[in-house]
């Protein structure tokens, strides 16, 4: 689940340019997706259809609790 500027609606592309635990650990990358679902509070599930090789190493850091 990603915490989002905006409101979105399933089936809306998306362009992910960083990721981090908080905006002061924010790594530029280069993601692009499609919501797939939306939470009362807004945060967004979002189906990657393209991620570069930064934004894979990052995200599985984040996964493992690095």
């Amino acid at each position: 689940m990603l915490d989002v500027d905006g409101a979105y609606r399933v089936g809306t592309l998306v362009t992910i340019n960083a990721v981090g635990l908080a905006k002061k650990t924010m790594t530029a990358v280069e993601i692009r997706g499609r919501v797939e679902r939306v939470t009362a509070e807004g945060a967004a599930a979002v189906n990657f259809l393209h991620r570069d090789d930064q934004a894979a190493l990052i995200l599985r850091e984040l996964v493992d609790g690095l």
